[in-house]
């Protein structure tokens, strides 16, 4: 049956010819379509690598000199420090929360910042690696590990901060960063240095963390500011330093966003400092996609990627509809001389399998020579080739031709598939008189 399938392919080539020219054209429609929605969506569905659902960062705010509620009084840094503390200690004691954290600067997921540098694996300062650095002041309890649920590397387990950290020169990092350094993940206890010589002691090695929702894990790690191991008293620690926290798991979260703006914001005001509400990190990272115009990309890629496929639906469906009906005669004579329902199907299937397989062949091939001398369609930002995860098959050039090209030819075929379904399905149930009466 195969040979009779060539045989008829040729005999009608130049109708073919132009069906393959538009299946040719479609897969470089669908490559260019295609490409950047599946590795953008690769990369959202990245796991975050921390626990986004139920955790708050708390907005403050300080009254300008020109306001009315300005107390001069009370604007020193040691002053502003006992009063931030005494805000700190008053989100600690909430009953609803289950931990907190203090950072310093946009330390925190979708900021929207990098705090970044170089980090060393030894003390000749040959092996240089560029990471994240999430500064966080361990002071009341403040604990980062436990307020994002970062998990322990080797045992999957939440992680805390050792009371001793600030006093030890202690560091925490992830794993992709300890890949880099030493090649391997279990380096609890080793030594590494910053690019001012600092000394530090590797406390532990969490799962690989993804700062922004639209962006893959960049090397990261945890630890505090070289310049202060405690809080340091400041004009602007409303902005410097950071206050996120955790809600326990059996907290409503609505019940407990009314009960902040109704009852405890009016509570959080210390001297010129004063709380303006709160924001889930839901939010915060919502808002950063928007400022960065990633969701605005995501929505066109999505958008066009409808639009191109509806556009490749109606044309393939409409193209394989009128070859199968232009056939009607043919099927009735096929149905007329015994042949089987079956396998009449069977071969107008094939038929269209073998076009849309030809010239899907040529179209990759076109494209595999555009993508080795231009790249693909979309890279995530802060991703360099050093740092580059080549277990994600979007940032494998070979896995991720692989990829989109697989999903290419499956999706034209699919298309043609049900464009010659439905009208042979129709014609091969008629009596063979209708299919022969334009005969």
């Amino acid at each position: 049956m195969f040979r009779t399938i060539l045989k008829q392919i040729w005999n009608q080539r130049l109708q073919n010819g132009w069906i393959f020219f538009e299946l040719l054209l479609v897969g470089i429609f669908l490559w260019v379509v295609l490409d950047p929605l599946c590795s953008q969506t690769a990369n959202k569905n990245i796991d975050r690598g921390y626990q986004q659902e139920g955790m708050y960062l708390l907005n403050m705010n300080k009254y300008a000199p020109n306001s009315h509620k300005y107390n001069k009084e009370l604007d020193s840094d040691s002053l502003a420090r006992l009063q931030y503390l005494d805000i700190i200690r008053a989100i600690r004691n909430l009953p609803e929360v289950e931990s907190f954290s203090v950072t310093y600067g946009m330390s925190y997921a979708n900021s929207g910042a990098f705090n970044g540098g170089e980090i060393f694996a030894d003390s000749a300062f040959s092996l240089k690696k560029h990471y994240q650095a999430y500064f966080f002041c361990p002071v009341e309890g403040s604990d980062i590990l436990r307020t994002y649920r970062f998990r322990d590397a080797q045992s999957g387990e939440v992680m805390t901060i050792a009371p001793d950290f600030a006093t030890r020169n202690l560091i925490y990092i992830s794993e992709n960063l300890a890949r880099l350094l030493y090649d391997r993940t279990d380096v609890v206890g080793e030594k590494c240095y910053d690019y001012n010589k600092t000394e530090y002691e590797i406390a532990g090695v969490f799962k690989d963390y993804k700062d922004r929702d639209y962006n893959q894990p960049y090397p990261t790690a945890l630890l505090t500011p070289y310049f202060s191991k405690s809080l340091r008293g400041s004009a602007n620690m409303h902005w410097q330093n950071m206050i996120m926290f955790r809600i326990k798991d059996n907290v409503d979260a609505d019940e407990f966003e009314h009960r902040f703006e109704n009852e405890i914001k009016p509570t959080l005001a210390r001297g010129n400092y004063y709380c303006t509400g709160i924001s889930t990190f839901e939010e915060i990272a919502l808002k950063t996609a928007h400022t960065f115009g990633e969701l605005n990309q995501a929505r066109k890629n999505f958008a066009f990627a409808i639009f191109g496929l509806l556009c490749v639906f109606l044309g393939i469906v409409g193209t394989f509809w009128v070859r199968a009906n232009m056939r009607r005669q043919e099927i009735g004579v096929m149905r007329s001389i015994g042949a089987s329902k079956s396998r009449i199907m069977l071969q107008y299937l094939t038929e269209s399998g073998i076009l849309v397989t030809a010239a899907i062949l040529v179209s990759t091939i076109i494209m595999a020579n555009y993508v080795y001398a231009n790249g693909f369609f979309y890279y995530p930002s802060m991703v360099t080739l050093e740092t580059i995860a080549a277990d994600y098959w979007q940032n494998s050039p070979l896995l991720h031709f692989g990829v989109i090209s697989g999903v290419v030819y499956l999706v034209t075929l699919l298309i043609a598939l049900i464009g010659t379904y439905i009208p042979v399905s129709r014609t091969i149930n008629e009596l063979p008189s209708e299919a022969l009466r334009d005969e």
